[in-house]
């Protein structure tokens, strides 16, 4: 068993994340939220769809959350592509949420 698919086949709902970020994929611009354990807003930013938008979205979110990125669970639309690869390779542990099956938030 490779060391990814072992990380993979863990109990996901032991992991202690410290924050929680939602990424929505819009069609100018990412919007992005982030919250710590308690469900306080810490920050919202956007990020553009370029690499740029890449380097200062993994930025933000380190800067913001101030810990290791594996503490850092993200929700985001999507369970490919070069914005997932990026957060992945950066640490960050990405779930992909079908926005049908989410609630909106108040």
């Amino acid at each position: 068993m490779t060391k990814a698919s072992q990380r993979d086949s863990g109990d996901i709902l032991e992991q202690s994340f410290q924050y929680f970020v939602g990424i929505d994929w819009g069609t100018q611009t990412r919007r992005i939220a982030v919250m710590d354990r308690d469900g306080r807003v810490i920050g919202q930013f956007n990020a553009d769809h370029s690499g740029e938008g890449l380097v200062t979205l993994v930025n933000k979110l380190k800067q913001r959350t101030a810990c290791e990125p594996a503490l850092v669970a993200i929700g985001i639309e999507a369970a490919w592509g070069v914005l997932v690869e990026t957060l992945v390779e950066a640490g960050f542990a990405v779930f992909s949420i079908n926005p049908k099956q989410a609630r909106p938030l108040p």
